[in-house]
């Protein structure tokens, strides 16, 4: 029999239509053992108020016989770690976060761990409401919202034309679960896309594959009024979006990053949306992250920070369950799961 473990604080209802799903696995959720919610859908917990000696070896008890496990009630690299170490019967783990591969990457797992245990990721999950807040970003700078706030702020009642989204030209770099529909969204706008990436044969989109060499990339921004950011972090990643990309947008552009912070060479950003060269940067991740409280970015005008929230969703765990009762349903049939690591 399979022992399905959840790791994370789930809504009773949510939990009953996994074991409704599947009558012949046996569900292990004890939420008095998990880290509790700091705000709806919170797949981490308030570690702070977590994980005492006590409270860990009561969840290995618990957990210790999970063969599949839905969510990490321990959070981050070591967390991963701890739990595969703790639980030998696991074979597969369903993480709630789509850049997991990072998480597996850095917990450094034994070879005799990686070998017998199926990592999948929750990719595609985020990519509607990230893609809202994509769009959401570009119109925040091309309707001059900023400075309608400051208006209102002042009492100033002043009358001005606004720039339109529709006739621009947005480059999507990354072309995953979220940038397609970042890339899509965009065209249902009357956007111009450009779009980097892997894509599908049915984009109607102009896309050209995959490229980390800079002179194409600048030639690509300089036809741009806006970039957005949908990158992984990779060593291929890291800093492609350098000061010679940032260089080339024109003064009214706009840079939204809902990838990684890392992709972006953080101190040209600054340095030219300090100096008035872009109109602004619309920042769901930042490097470092979380950002310092004294750093420059938090109080520029032509800045807005979403605070590695944009994924977010109260629709988020109903989705989560969906794609986990899928690939539940696959792993029972001997199908491939879905957003496997390594695959």
């Amino acid at each position: 029999m399979e022992h399905v473990a959840i790791g994370f604080q789930l809504d009773e209802a949510l939990v009953a239509r996994i074991a409704e799903a599947f009558p012949d696995i046996s569900v292990i959720y004890q939420p008095e053992l998990l880290a509790p919610r700091r705000h709806p859908c919170d797949h981490v917990g308030d570690t702070k108020t977590f994980g005492s000696p006590g409270q860990k070896e009561a969840l290995q008890n618990e957990f210790s016989k999970a063969t599949i496990m839905f969510g990490s009630p321990l959070s981050g690299p070591d967390g991963l770690r701890e739990i595969v170490l703790r639980c030998p019967n696991l074979k597969w783990l369903q993480s709630t976060a789509s850049g997991f591969a990072e998480t597996v990457e850095a917990a450094a797992l034994p070879a005799s761990a990686t070998q017998h245990i199926m990592f999948t990721t929750a990719a595609g999950v985020h990519a509607q409401q990230l893609a809202e807040w994509a769009l959401l970003s570009l119109l925040y700078f091309r309707k001059d919202i900023p400075q309608l706030l400051q208006d209102q702020n002042d009492h100033h009642w002043h009358t001005r034309p606004f720039d339109e989204l529709a006739g621009s030209t947005v480059l999507v770099l990354g072309l995953g679960h979220v940038g397609m529909q970042v890339a899509n969204k965009c065209q249902a706008m009357g956007v111009r896309v450009i779009g980097v990436g892997k894509g599908t044969s049915e984009d109607t989109f102009r896309r050209i594959d995959e490229t980390d060499d800079e002179e194409v990339l600048r030639q690509l921004v300089l036809e741009s009024d806006a970039v957005v950011l949908c990158l992984p972090h990779t060593q291929k990643t890291a800093g492609l979006f350098s000061k010679t990309l940032i260089d080339a947008l024109p003064s009214h552009g706009i840079v939204v990053n809902i990838g990684r912070g890392t992709a972006v060479d953080s101190d040209a950003l600054l340095l030219a949306l300090t100096e008035g060269r872009l109109r602004g940067a619309a920042l769901d991740v930042t490097s470092p992250e979380p950002l310092p409280l004294g750093h420059e970015l938090w109080d520029l005008p032509n800045v807005l920070l979403s605070s590695h929230s944009a994924a977010l969703s109260l629709r988020e765990d109903e989705r989560l369950v969906d794609l986990f009762i899928q690939n539940l349903g696959r792993r029972l049939s001997g199908d491939p799961l879905l957003n496997m690591l390594g695959v």
